[in-house]
């Protein structure tokens, strides 16, 4: 299976897009659909995470059960392949209903980003493909390692959680900490209160 360089390209849109404005993540979804459609005929949807101040930012965009059926098949692959830019949290999820649609996928993208492709079960556990030429890297591309039952919705979450963040940070910004300061300093206090950083974002700006 050929994969087209604009397909890595497509991905790295998704993940540069995420930290400025969600609405451009729709165009790069719609093509990047397009694409795997036209060469796996089970795709079932994605689902792309973003973290940002340790904040995800998930789109997801699943076709209904009932038109393609049962997710039985996942490909994750962390954006962090695609350049140090990109948090190692950050990552994209393929689904398919057919087993085996993605071997040939991640085979390739494999290759193209010298990274392992690990079978991983629902426990995260899981053991380097023994054809893997790259299996010393830490960073790998995961087949079967995302099968929940319990898929998300289609659409976007995380943003209002990354807004407050982002506002709390202007406030402490505003008084004189520099950028890095006031995260540290917000990441502090959440820690120190027991919550996510979200949460005591939205007490600071409570407060």
């Amino acid at each position: 299976m050929a994969i087209p360089a604009a397909l890595l390209n497509q991905l790295a849109q998704f993940a540069s897009g995420a930290g400025l404005d969600a609405e451009i993540l729709y165009l790069p979804l719609i093509n990047l659909v397009a694409d795997l459609r036209a060469v796996i005929p089970s795709y079932r949807g994605l689902q792309v995470t973003i973290l940002s101040s340790d904040q995800p930012v998930t789109l997801t965009e699943l076709i209904p059960q009932q038109t393609d059926g049962a997710v039985t098949t996942s490909l994750r692959v962390p954006l962090s392949l695609l350049g140090p830019e990109h948090h190692e949290g950050s990552r994209i999820i393929f689904y398919a209903s057919t087993p085996g649609a993605f071997v040939d996928l991640a085979a390739d993208l494999g290759y193209v980003l010298k990274a392992a492709v690990r079978t991983d079960h629902l426990d995260g556990h899981g053991s380097a493909s023994d054809a893997a030429p790259y299996a010393e890297l830490p960073i790998s591309l995961v087949l079967d390692g995302d099968l929940s039952p319990d898929l998300a919705d289609s659409g976007l979450t995380g943003l209002p959680e990354l807004s407050s963040i982002n506002r709390a940070l202007g406030i402490l910004i505003d008084r004189g900490h520099m950028a890095g300061d006031a995260y540290d300093i917000l990441r502090g206090g959440a820690a120190a209160a027991g919550v996510a950083i979200h949460v005591y974002a939205a007490r600071t700006l409570g407060r």
